[in-house]
């Protein structure tokens, strides 16, 4: 009997891996090309583990293999799929997965149901493969704000890596929290292991056996911000970088400001191992869609008796809301706080549009800590739960010192039998969380800080340590104090009487940023109304500080609930006059988001945004005219946008009106949108008339982008005008297409009259009769333009087939030779719409072709290109068209011959016989070129090779037009031999040719269907080239080839990688500033990609030719800063020097833009504080501009 599960042998796996390597193949790609549910089924056929019969025969067919060759016979190769396992290892192993799975069991999140985020898990979990299966050295910080769900994410992860980690039977996974964690830093690495394992060893030493018996493993460590400490950062380096020698992957999630508070600069806290900490894995807010989601996944579990209506209504009650509240959004898009949203108002389905997050908990700690939900329940229970509490704030943070302490044992929180009733219900309730071995905490950090705030304020020995902690901030530099006070300093703001806020808004030292931002935050998130009073004050402030102090109250104002609308709207208006070019941005949006969310009416407040904006000073040399209208169009768009958002199309009419008396102060972009808030707006069509009427008085702007909404609400006043018979243009639809106006007033008119054409056949008749018929040389060309533009209006307005019916109805002969090309334009139009699949009728088409035929005598040329126009997207009229040509190109002369096919689009099978036979002339060999594309589209291989053939025509107009239709063939996956587009890029004189025969290449590359050394040989052939263009395509070959989705690896071949390193540098020795401008951003984002593969030995001379391209070049407006920043970054992880080196020896050398790109480099890889940019502050040498920015990002 055969086996159910084969494996292969030695041997076996030898010849696979040969194979693989000589079908360009991954392990990866295998699994998708076979649609294999788990790579773990492929990769353990590669480790000689047994798998399913018929996969195995699948994987060696795929190979071209023969699967009886490569199984592992039977005696020799037992079936088997684990080795004898040493007992002690598979028992540490064991407690491991036991600690793990308590550890698990707390990371689901809190209230909400489990809400899966594909693309953010993904992308942890593709660092981490890399790491476990790509043998490849990682460490992944999961970073983000409190409440963002980064222990859910790390819970999730865990469940995916056991899976595949089980699957493949190899490798190991451990899990901890930092809950419990340290009284020595130099213990953690024991105590992490006795976490892990419960045995008193270090995490090193666990993680060396367990490597060595399964392979390379994975630990994940939840929290780490809990116990960070400035003098733990050198202990976890060490550990981290032991660890990594083990093949271990390190994944632990992190609040982000931690993580930068504590790590930078990052070369020094992750010195030996920079290369291997992955950036760039945050974890974003919710989405308006997990919103809902989550929202109505919260309804239907809660809720009996909810329907899918009514979860849908609830969830759609908080998008709707937080549409309109910035604070609301601030609760909505954390995980954390939606959930206790969801918890506090499902039952009601009610949710306040003034709350703020400090309400939030308020409200939460009243209806869960205070108040008793059953009638069975002493009434001093609710005393009990509040007083336990505040108890665990209180030892809670009495324990903390440069971290704060976030757990317990519970023994040591209840004394007596009502103590005990409160915390069973407490940890009933959700609000204390079990953390195991007898430890509890509060369910969330924040709502800790909340609890300590709270006992601050409301016990007499929380009012002692309040004291110190107002000493502690007001005496000592407020960066340099416990850094997590700030977090419960906020909070307390919030919670004191209104006259201690105004004492402690007093005596803090507001020209800090910390203080500054807690008062400001709290100044607008009291219950008080007075509390914004002073908001004031901070603007002074504000106004002669920098960037930071400004942001942060914009930022302030925005989160602020309506009952502060007014005080924080004055502070808008002040800044919206004198914040500079990087904030004003941002300014406009607030300024317009909090004018739509006041009280009506809102015109004076609408005005006086637009006046401060006006009175804005200029911010550099630029067109001050066009600034304003920059920064006006801005603020109106976001009013516009708000508007619309909030689900309202009732505009005041004295913002209208406002908008009206500004109107010709406007730029094009602003004049269109004015139109349109008058179009959409409900106000009377007097009103929207007299607007109308007004700006016809003077000309449209010089770009006329007001054109599509001026003619759009014309369209909608004209019936109802004209019938009125006040219509200053006329008083009927013809009149008003010939109303004397400006030229682009009067295509405004065209387009609208001609729109009402197209239902109305009287009008449509005399528009075409007056165009066709009715000629007369006297009349001024005005008058058939209009009458033209309002036809081509119909036809595109579902006219088209009235259009052709009016048409056919006119006999051919009375059509005069000077309406031929009006005819023409028409057959274009006619097709274009076609082409945009309005339904025209197949017999009107066929009759319009027939109808026009008799005029080819008159006008050959003209008439074959309107019926060539029309063919193109007209399967029914080709045939037809096809036969005419036939039997018309023969015989005429050959004068008209060539200029037919010189413009013909379509070119019919019928004429190939013809075309081959006379295929000296260019113009026969351009539609012969055609006739070739048309054909190779739908599947005639010989097609290809004639259009390859035509690459090289002596006619460089034919070689250029036959290498891009070359390329739309690539582009739709047909296949071209390399061996054909070979001699193209070798021998043809014109660049464009090589151009695009190089972009066919890349395409190629993109298909999966070109091995390395053809690739290396089309580079070699170009790499001497002297044409910018083509050089620049040689970047983006290189580029392609690293990164192969066919493939789906990243990968480049030594010679390749040297090519284009020594062809970079031939440029640049070259100096050729057209040739260095071209390439520039292609290159810096083919190096970026090469320092992906994390290959060592390539990474010198990525760093020496990408620090030589940024002494020549500029990349202002040519590369991203980002891709810079990201291409340093990375570099250096390998060379912790590297940007010490290009600081001393290349920055000053670089333009304005590079040098940025450096300091952002610098930012991101040392810190914003370090000494590096402390180097660059001091150094006389270096511009206003650059230490502006530094300034800028630390007060960010």
């Amino acid at each position: 009997m055969s086996r159910r599960s084969l494996k292969a042998s030695t041997t076996g796996i030898a010849k696979a891996k040969k194979a693989l390597e000589r079908k360009n193949l991954t392990q990866q790609a295998i699994c998708n090309e076979l649609g294999i549910a788990s790579w773990a089924t492929v990769n353990k056929f590669f480790n000689g583990k047994g798998i399913n019969r018929g996969n195995f025969q699948e994987i060696c067919q795929a190979l071209d293999l023969d699967w009886q060759e490569i199984i592992a016979k039977e005696d020799n190769e037992p079936d088997t799929d684990s080795p004898d396992i040493n007992q002690d290892i598979a028992d540490l192993q064991k407690a491991i997965t036991h600690n793990s799975r308590l550890t698990r069991s707390a990371l689901d999140p809190y209230i909400l149901p489990l809400i899966r985020r594909e693309t953010t898990l993904e992308k942890r979990l593709k660092q981490i493969r890399i790491g476990v299966i790509e043998s490849k050295r990682r460490i992944v910080p999961i970073l983000g704000a409190a409440g963002y769900g980064k222990s859910t994410i790390l819970g999730l992860i865990y469940d995916q890596l056991s899976q595949e980690l089980s699957e493949l039977n190899t490798g190991w996974i451990a899990l901890a929290r930092c809950d419990d964690f340290i009284d020595n830093v130099e213990n953690f690495p024991v105590e992490l292991g006795e976490k892990v394992s419960g045995k008193r060893e270090s995490i090193v030493e666990i993680a060396q056996q367990l490597t060595k018996q399964y392979q390379r493993g994975v630990l994940l460590i939840d929290t780490l911000d809990i116990i960070l400490t400035k003098p733990l950062v050198p202990v976890l380096r060490r550990l981290f970088s032991q660890l990594l020698e083990t093949e271990t992957t390190i994944v632990f999630t992190c609040r982000d400001t931690d993580y930068s508070n504590f790590f930078e600069p990052y070369h020094e806290s992750f010195a030996g191992f920079r290369e291997s900490v992955q950036d760039g894995c945050k974890i974003p807010p919710f989405d308006e869609t997990e919103v809902k989601q989550a929202a109505r996944e919260f309804f239907r579990i809660t809720q009996e008796n909810s329907t899918p209506e009514s979860q849908n209504a609830f969830a759609d009650k908080i998008i709707a809301l937080s549409a309109d509240s910035v604070s609301l959004q601030e609760i909505t898009r954390n995980p954390l706080l939606l959930a206790l949203l969801c918890d506090l108002f499902a039952e009601s389905e009610n949710v306040p549009e003034d709350l703020t997050v400090s309400q939030l908990y308020e409200r939460y700690w009243n209806w869960k800590i205070i108040k008793v939900r059953q009638n069975t329940q002493s009434q001093y229970l609710g005393l009990a739960k509040e007083s336990l509490c505040l108890k665990l704030a209180e030892t809670l943070y009495q324990n903390s010192q440069e971290r704060l302490r976030d757990f317990v044992y519970e023994s040591s929180i209840f004394q007596n039998e009502t103590e005990y009733s409160a915390y069973k219900a407490l940890k009933s309730d959700g609000v204390f969380k079990d953390l195991g071995g007898n430890r509890i905490s509060f369910f969330h950090q924040t709502f800790l800080e909340y609890a300590i705030a709270r006992w601050l304020n409301s016990t007499e020995s929380g009012e002692l340590a309040k004291l110190a902690i107002k000493n502690e901030v007001l005496t000592v530099n407020s960066i340099n104090s416990r850094y997590y006070l700030w977090s419960i300093f906020r909070q307390l703001l919030t919670l004191v009487v209104l006259s201690e806020f105004y004492q402690l808004a007093e005596e803090l030292d507001k020209n800090q940023l910390l203080p500054f931002r807690s008062l400001a935050f709290a100044a607008v998130s009291r219950r008080e109304l007075e509390s914004s009073s002073i908001l004031p004050s901070l603007l002074a402030i504000a106004l002669t500080k920098d960037y930071a102090f400004q942001e942060t109250l914009l930022s302030a104002a925005n989160s602020a609930p309506r009952r502060h609308s007014n005080p924080v709207w004055q502070v808008v208006i002040t800044l919206l006059t004198h914040v500079g070019k990087e904030l004003i941005n941002r300014a406009t949006e607030i300024a317009a988001e909090l004018l739509s969310r006041l009280d009506s009416p809102k015109n004076k407040q609408f005005e006086q945004a637009l006046i401060a904006i006006q009175n804005r000073p200029p911010t550099s040399a630029t067109n001050y005219t066009e600034e304003l209208h920059h920064v006006w169009g801005k603020f109106i768009t976001h009013y516009y946008n708000q508007t619309l958002k909030s689900r309202t199309d009732l505009l005041e009419t004295d913002i209208l009106l406002i908008l009206q008396n500004y109107y010709f102060y406007f730029g094009s972009n602003v004049r269109g949108l004015v139109i349109e808030l008058y179009l959409n707006s409900n106000i009377s069509e007097n009103i929207k008339q007299e607007f109308f009427t007004l700006i016809l008085t003077q000309p449209p702007s010089e770009s006329f982008k007001e054109k599509k909404p001026a003619t759009e609400l014309l369209f909608s006043l004209l019936p109802n005008w004209i019938s009125s018979g006040t219509c200053p243009l006329g008083n009927s639809f013809w009149a008003t297409l010939h109303a004397p106006l400006d030229k682009r007033w009067m295509e405004v008119t065209a387009d609208a009259v001609g729109r009402v054409a197209a239902l109305n056949p009287d009008l449509l008749a005399t528009i075409i009769e007056h165009l066709f018929i009715h000629t007369n040389q006297e009349v001024i060309p005005e008058f058939y333009r209009s009458n033209f533009m309002a036809l081509t209006a119909a036809i595109y307005y579902s006219g088209s087939n009235s259009v052709i019916s009016w048409l056919l109805k006119i006999p051919g002969e009375q059509i005069s030779k000077n309406r031929i090309s009006t005819l023409v334009l028409v057959f274009r139009a006619l097709a274009e719409v076609n082409e945009l699949n309005q339904v025209i009728n197949a017999d009107l088409q066929i009759a319009l072709v027939q109808w026009v035929t008799p005029l080819i005598n008159q006008s050959p040329i003209e008439i074959i290109q309107a019926i060539d126009a029309l063919a193109i997207k007209s399967p029914p009229i080709q045939p037809l068209f096809g036969k005419l040509l036939a039997e018309f190109l023969p015989v005429a002369p050959p004068k008209i011959v060539g200029g037919i096919l010189r413009k013909l689009k379509f070119v019919p099978d019928e004429l190939q016989i013809y075309l081959e036979a006379n295929a000296q002339s260019k113009e026969v060999r351009s539609a012969l070129l055609r006739l070739y594309y048309n054909r190779a589209t739908q599947g005639y291989s010989p097609a290809l090779s004639l259009l390859t053939q035509l690459c090289l025509d002596d006619s460089r107009d034919l070689a250029l037009e036959a290498s891009g239709l070359l390329l739309n063939l690539v582009e739709q996956k047909k296949l071209i031999p390399e061996s054909e587009l070979l001699p193209i890029l070798a021998h043809s004189p014109v660049t464009g040719v090589r151009q695009n025969a190089l972009k066919v290449f890349i395409e190629i590359i993109n298909s999966g269907k070109i091995s390395d050394s053809e690739i290396l040989q089309v580079f070699q052939i170009c790499s001497q080239d002297t044409a910018p263009e083509v050089v620049h395509q040689l970047y983006k070959l290189v580029e392609t080839s690293i990164w192969n989705p066919a493939l789906g690896q990243r990968k480049i071949d030594l010679p390749l990688a040297q090519a284009i390193f020594t062809l970079t540098q031939r440029v640049i020795e070259q100096n050729d500033r057209s040739m260095i401008d071209t390439i520039t951003k292609s290159a810096f984002i083919a190096f970026n990609q090469m320092t992906l593969l994390e290959q060592e030995e390539l990474m010198p001379e990525i760093t020496a030719c990408s620090r030589t391209l940024l002494k020549v070049t500029d990349i202002n407006r040519k590369v991203d800063k980002l891709v810079i920043t990201g291409l340093l970054s990375k570099l250096a992880k390998f060379n912790e020097e590297l940007l010490t080196e290009i600081v001393q020896e290349d920055l000053l050398q670089m333009p304005i833009a590079n040098q940025g790109a450096v300091l952002f480099a610098i930012f991101h890889d040392q810190g914003k504080y370090c000494n590096l940019v402390e180097e660059i502050l001091l150094d006389n040498r270096f511009c206003d501009e650059i230490k502006s920015r530094i300034i800028r990002e630390r007060g960010a």
